[in-house]
């Protein structure tokens, strides 16, 4: 039996679980956006953890996710 795995599966340390985990919230979970003109828009989400300012320009979020782990986030996503 063999230990690696197929072209198809993700392993754990694939990092690209991670952004695709990104991806399906950015797509499932309900978020307002306001244009606050340009390219920066209010985005606020449907939990209790408020708004947040997107600039798509400097490709910016002010989200925990983007400012301290540098992540391209489901905000700006």
């Amino acid at each position: 039996m063999s230990t690696n795995a197929s072209a198809g599966e993700k392993t754990s340390h694939d990092s690209s679980t991670e952004l695709s985990d990104r991806d399906v919230r950015a797509l499932t979970e309900y978020m307002t956006v306001l244009n606050e003109g340009g390219d920066v828009f209010t985005v606020v989400g449907e939990n209790e953890n408020g708004e947040y300012r997107v600039d798509n320009r400097k490709g910016r979020c002010t989200c925990p996710d983007h400012e301290y782990r540098n992540a391209k986030c489901k905000h700006i996503r």
